[in-house]
C-alpha cells in the first residue's frame, strides 16, 4: 500500500511523507518498507493508494536502482507521464476535429496562403499553452 502521511509545520506548510507499506508485513502501520524522504508541499488531503505486488516491486526496484531517490519521486514521475499522455490525447482530439471540419467543408484547392494560415493558427495555440 502506498501511504501519504501529512502534518502541519511551522509557517503553515504541510509536511508529507510517502511510504510504501505492505499490509501483510509485520511492520507497524505507517512504517515504510522502503527508504522514504520528507517532502514539503501544501496538501489539502491525505491519500492512501493500494498497489499490486507487481507495482510495489516496480517502485522498490526503481528506488533501489538509483534512478529515483524515493518512492515519492517514482509516483510523481508516473503522474507527470499521465499528464503528458492526457495532453497528447487532447491535442490529437483537436487535430482530428479540425481534419473532420476540413472534410465537411467545400472542396477547394490548397494554396500557400492556406498553409500560412495553418502555421499561424498552430503558433497562436502553442503560445497560449506555453
Amino acid at each position: 500500500m502506498l501511504k501519504i502521511d501529512s502534518s502541519k509545520q511551522k509557517g503553515g506548510t504541510t509536511s508529507a511523507r510517502l511510504a510504501l507499506v505492505s499490509s501483510n508485513d509485520s511492520h507497524p502501520p505507517g512504517q515504510a518498507v522502503v527508504d522514504t524522504r520528507r517532502v514539503h508541499a501544501k496538501l489539502t488531503l491525505d491519500m492512501n493508494v493500494a498497489l499490486t505486488a507487481r507495482h510495489k516491486h516496480l517502485v522498490a526496484e526503481k528506488v533501489k536502482s538509483g534512478a529515483y531517490g524515493s518512492a515519492t519521486e517514482v509516483v510523481r514521475e508516473g503522474l507527470r507521464l499521465l499528464e503528458a499522455q492526457d495532453e497528447q490525447q487532447r491535442r490529437i482530439g483537436w487535430l482530428q476535429r479540425e481534419v473532420e471540419k476540413g472534410f465537411e467543408g467545400p472542396a477547394t484547392a490548397w494554396t500557400s496562403h492556406d498553409a500560412d494560415q495553418v502555421r499561424k493558427m498552430i503558433a497562436r495555440r502553442a503560445r497560449r499553452r506555453g
